[in-house]
C-alpha cells in the first residue's frame, strides 16, 4: 500500500531550501564555467590571427608577356577534331553513308515494342 506520509516527506526533502540553494549554485558554476571557457576561446582565435603571417605569396608581381600555349597530349593525334559544325539537313552522301532503310523485321520489332507501350498506358488508366 502507498504511503502517504514518506511521499510527502520526500517531496519536502526535495523542495527544501537547501536543495534549491544547491541546485541554484551547480547552474551558477556551469555558467560561468561556459562564459570562461567562451572567452579563453575567443582570446586564442584573435590572438593567433593577429600576429604578422610569416607567409610570402610565391610570385608577388607575377606576369605573362607571352601567351599560354598548351603542350601536346599523348594520344591525341593532331587531326582530332574538339568541335564541329551541326548540319541541319542531311545532303545524298550523309544519307548514303547513315541511313538504313528498314526491313520487315525491324518494323515488326518497332510495332512489338509500340504495341507493348500502348499496352502499357492503357493499363495505368482507370
Amino acid at each position: 500500500m502507498i504511503n502517504v506520509k514518506e511521499i510527502i516527506k520526500k517531496l519536502k526533502e526535495i523542495f527544501s531550501t537547501e536543495n534549491i540553494v544547491n541546485a541554484a549554485r551547480n547552474f551558477y558554476v556551469m555558467i560561468s564555467a561556459f562564459v570562461i571557457l567562451v572567452v579563453l576561446l575567443l582570446i586564442l582565435i584573435f590572438s593567433h590571427g593577429s600576429g604578422k603571417s610569416s607567409k610570402k605569396s610565391v610570385l608577388p608581381t607575377a606576369t605573362l608577356r607571352d601567351d599560354l600555349i598548351l603542350p601536346d597530349e599523348p594520344g591525341i593525334k593532331q587531326e582530332f577534331q574538339y568541335y564541329h559544325l551541326q548540319k541541319t539537313k542531311w545532303n545524298d552522301e550523309d544519307a548514303e553513308k547513315w541511313f538504313v532503310k528498314p526491313n520487315s523485321q525491324m518494323m515488326e520489332e518497332l510495332s512489338t515494342s509500340n504495341d507493348k507501350l500502348i499496352s502499357d498506358v492503357l493499363e495505368a488508366v482507370p
